[in-house]
């Protein structure tokens, strides 16, 4: 497949907030065996003050616990939430809870939801729903197209938050609304995520450039390139998370019928085992899939030229070495990379390095089968994600074009060719 190789670049990146969810905390009476049998969609308003409404086109699996059945999604659905004349609608990250019951033995049902996302503008909104009938019951557990009048509701309340501004209504009103057909969730798997600069599967590294292959991760065509610094963490409505971290984005592409997504691995999953990487695109996001956390896992940016692949070396002047400019024996070249894992003074995710963010751990770097002395080992500055280790080209090295590879903590690097006069 012809891939994309990654350009390294600067960007900026919102900064998050954590969204909220407002757990319910109602009080059921203990009920028996009911099912809940179809989605909905439903619009739940406070006059013209506020109203919340859910599309939910897939609904998962409930867990039961004593005849009160519980969904969690964060994908299969869609919500907006209006409060006065500002409606809020998803960009990333929703999160769904429902509680349903229904006993014809008490002529009761009780209907529990809470929604939260980060909307368009970036704003951190949740909002929650309380409504509960007696003398009617949802027939074997079924969601009508229409729930029953919020007239003769036991206790409804709705609250809002709105950027941890919290506002209480009395919902007087819920309709049916119109569905709609949510696009197919973005889709990969662990093999899809990638070093973005060898592509090598397996894992990923805290802090370094790494790629997602998959499908429906992008609406866009071409190679779209986020722009400043910080990085962003949402662009073209596309965002991925790692362990609840928003990864900063260096592009989001789809070229000849391959979609990638170009983005840093956040440094908060340094000591984990493992990571959960889910891609939101739009109103759907895709299934969260494990991958493991390495200590290392090198990877060699790199260019093709006549049918070889050289990696991306500068002379010391910033030349590149290519077969017009060869390395010699005794100078010092800088050889670009990532997944060197852990380096001192860690900067932010998506912030560009400074100067003197050394590596925890000092590779090694063979070229030519012989020891090429390491004299420094870090991050690259002004750049985001990218490791730049220097070496001195040993003596006795063949001309021509030798084998470079980088190793740390017992991984090394794919081998790549260096021109050596």
């Amino acid at each position: 497949m012809a891939h994309l190789r990654l350009r390294v670049q600067r960007t900026q990146r919102n900064t998050w907030k954590a969204v909220r969810m407002l757990f319910l905390s109602a009080c059921f009476l203990l009920l028996t065996g009911v099912r809940v049998a179809s989605a909905q969609c439903y619009t739940f308003s406070s006059g013209s003050a506020a109203s919340l409404t859910v599309n939910i086109t897939n609904l998962p699996a409930p867990s039961i616990s004593s005849g009160i059945y519980s969904y969690s999604l964060d994908s299969g659905f869609t919500s907006s939430i209006t409060v006065g004349q500002t409606t809020y609608t998803p960009s990333a990250y929703p999160s769904l809870i429902l509680t349903v019951s229904s006993d014809s033995a008490i002529d009761f049902s009780a209907f529990d939801l809470t929604v939260g996302f980060i909307s368009t503008d970036n704003s951190d909104v949740a909002a929650s729903i309380s409504v509960g009938w007696n003398g009617i019951v949802f027939p074997n557990g079924t969601l009508p197209a229409t729930l029953p009048p919020i007239p003769g509701s036991f206790d409804p309340y709705m609250v809002m938050d709105v950027n941890g501004a919290q506002t209480s209504y009395t919902p007087d009103s819920v309709s049916g609304c119109s569905s709609s057909t949510l696009p197919p969730p973005p889709s990969f798997d662990s093999s899809g995520v990638v070093n973005g600069a060898s592509f090598a599967s397996g894992g990923i590294v805290p802090g370094e450039i790494a790629t997602i292959f998959g499908t429906n991760l992008t609406v866009a065509s071409g190679v779209n390139l986020t722009l400043g610094l910080p990085l962003v963490t949402s662009f073209l409505k596309g965002s991925v998370m790692v362990d609840g971290n928003p990864a900063p984005l260096f592009a989001i592409d789809s070229v000849n019928g391959e979609e990638q997504i170009n983005f840093q691995v956040p440094w908060e999953v340094d000591g984990e085992s493992t990571a959960n990487l889910a891609v939101t695109l739009g109103d759907v996001t895709s299934s969260t899939i494990a991958v493991p956390v390495l200590a290392a896992q090198p990877g060699i940016f790199s260019y093709s030229s006549g049918g070889a692949t050289f990696a991306v070396t500068l002379h010391a002047n910033y030349q590149l070495a290519d077969s017009a400019h060869p390395v010699t024996t005794g100078e010092t070249v800088l050889i670009y990379c990532t997944g060197l894992g852990d380096v001192n003074s860690t900067p932010g995710d998506g912030v560009a390095a400074t100067t003197g963010q050394t590596t925890v751990a000092i590779p090694t770097v063979t070229i030519g089968g012989v020891n090429a002395p390491v004299s420094f080992s870090g991050l690259a500055p002004d750049f985001v994600g990218l490791n730049q280790v220097n070496v001195q080209i040993p003596g006795g090295l063949v001309s021509g074009n030798q084998p470079v590879i980088i190793s740390s903590g017992g991984v090394s690097s794919a081998s790549v060719l260096l021109p050596v006069e």
